[in-house]
């Protein structure tokens, strides 16, 4: 395929305005693409008054429960989201009927409330949703939504080709783009730290240390790397920005000049201008992504 027709056909970056990339699980792709529900209002979900009893903490969507988290869930496996760390993966005990969150979840503990206050400010659609909080003695312990891969175990993959990447980097800019709204900054954006679904919605986790501040150029930076990341599989020794392999991505091409724009855009506001004034909009983009045999 020539450049030129690749162009026509690139979505790079941003988000998608009505649907997202099916994925291959072990190699085969979906039949029919996942849809997202881009820029809808996040309404907090309001908490009868009679479940607000004196052993929890009310917020705007999630209870901090003054009990073990052991009473509600019991632990399944463990993921190391391509990091050397394990994260224990839970299996609710008791299935609810009709609760969306009578499944699998993601659980990390904290010793710091101001963690705790961080993760229940953020609500967007492309950050990973805590489902429940609990607190025993001087640690807390959140379950959050269970999504399988991280972005590090995709780092590389000869499967991410121009149009899966800008699937990708679309979601992630979409939280930057919240958080800068809200003047707030990541800080901690790694590849690790960004989750993704094998229906290709991707999620920003991570964020209990976000904080406020004037510039984004700390998380723009931190996503030049995980784009360099996704490219080759790697970063620059020196600490420049580019990509060694011009055969698979050349100069030409959107996700290269996306990736140069990350070193002199001063806001997320910015790269998206750089992507609307440049590339034109198509409703649906596939992109094949590996199930790798770690997690077969």
């Amino acid at each position: 395929m020539s450049s030129d027709s690749h162009h026509r056909d690139t979505i790079f970056p941003g988000s998608l305005p009505v649907g997202i990339h099916p994925v291959a699980q072990h190699g085969v792709e979906l039949a029919q693409p996942s849809v997202l529900p881009f820029n809808l209002p996040i309404v907090p979900t309001p908490i009868p008054q009679k479940r607000i009893k004196q052993n929890v903490e009310a917020c705007n969507a999630v209870l901090v429960l003054r009990e073990s988290p052991w009473k509600t869930y019991e632990q399944f496996l463990e993921l190391n989201f391509g990091t050397n760390q394990d994260m224990p993966i839970l299996r609710i005990k008791t299935v609810l009927p009709n609760d969306p969150d009578s499944s699998l979840a993601i659980m990390k503990n904290f010793s710091s409330y101001d963690q705790i206050r961080a993760i229940r400010r953020i609500e967007h659609p492309h950050f990973l949703t805590a489902l429940r909080i609990f607190h025993t003695e001087s640690t807390y312990h959140v379950a959050f939504e269970f999504m399988p891969l991280s972005l590090l175990e995709l780092a590389g993959s000869p499967e991410i080709d121009e149009d899966c990447l800008a699937a990708i980097v679309g979601q992630v800019l979409d939280g930057l783009s919240y958080l800068e709204r809200e003047k707030l900054e990541h800080g901690q954006l790694t590849s690790s730290n960004i989750l993704i679904n094998l229906d290709g919605s991707v999620k920003i986790w991570g964020y209990e240390g976000v904080r406020v501040i004037s510039s984004s150029r700390t998380d723009i930076r931190a996503l030049g790397v995980i784009i360099m990341e996704l490219m080759q599989g790697y970063t620059k020794e020196d600490g420049a920005v580019g990509v060694d392999d011009l055969e698979r991505w050349p100069s030409d091409f959107a996700a290269v000049d996306f990736l140069s724009a990350t070193t002199w855009a001063s806001g997320v506001g910015q790269l998206i201008e750089a992507r609307l004034s440049s590339y034109n909009y198509t409703t649906m983009i596939s992109c094949r992504l590996i199930w790798y045999s770690t997690h077969s």
